[in-house]
C-alpha cells in the first residue's frame, strides 16, 4: 500500500508539471557591433582601412518582419560637421545565433587632428512595436547602436 501511495503521488507531480508551460520565453535582441581591419598600408600614418558593421541575433529567437520596417544605418560623424549615412542595410528577417554584415573602405590618416568615427544603429519603425507581433520585438535596445571612434582605428598604425 506504501509503494502504491508513493506511486500515486508520483504519477500527480509528473501530470502537475505537464500542465505548467515550461517552454523559455520567445527573446529576441538584435546587436550592433563594429569590427575594422587594415587593408594596405601607404605610410607609417595612412592607408586604406575597411569598416565592417554586424548586426547579430544575439537573442533565442528569430527576428522576422515586413519590408520597410527596419534598417541599419553607418553613420559617419565628423567633428564640427552634420553626421551622415554612409551605408545601409534595410532587411526583413535575421535568424537566432545569425548575422548580417557589410563594409566600406576608406582611406585614413592617422595625421588627421579630427579623426571620424563610424556609429552603426539599428531603426526600428516606430509602430513596429504595436503591430501584432512579438517576431520582431528587439527585447533590449540597449545595445542596437555601436560606436567606433577615430581615435581607435588610429591604433591600426600602431
Amino acid at each position: 500500500m506504501k509503494n502504491l501511495h508513493k506511486l500515486l503521488t508520483l504519477i500527480f507531480l509528473s501530470l502537475i508539471s505537464c500542465d505548467k508551460d515550461d517552454s523559455p520565453t520567445k527573446v529576441i535582441d538584435l546587436k550592433a557591433d563594429i569590427t575594422y581591419e587594415m587593408v594596405s598600408q601607404s605610410s607609417a600614418t595612412s592607408g586604406t582601412i575597411k569598416i565592417i558593421a554586424h548586426v547579430k541575433n544575439v537573442g533565442n529567437s528569430s527576428f522576422t518582419s515586413s519590408a520597410n520596417q527596419q534598417v541599419v544605418n553607418l553613420v559617419v560623424k565628423t567633428p564640427g560637421a552634420a553626421d551622415f549615412i554612409v551605408e545601409h542595410l534595410d532587411f526583413t528577417s535575421v535568424p537566432k545565433d545569425e548575422e548580417l554584415t557589410f563594409n566600406i573602405t576608406r582611406q585614413w590618416n592617422t595625421a588627421d587632428e579630427f579623426p571620424q568615427s563610424y556609429e552603426l544603429r539599428i531603426v526600428y519603425d516606430p509602430d513596429l512595436f504595436i503591430d501584432g507581433s512579438t517576431d520582431n520585438d528587439d527585447t533590449n535596445q540597449s545595445n542596437d547602436i555601436f560606436l567606433l571612434s577615430g581615435t581607435t582605428i588610429n591604433t591600426l598604425f600602431n
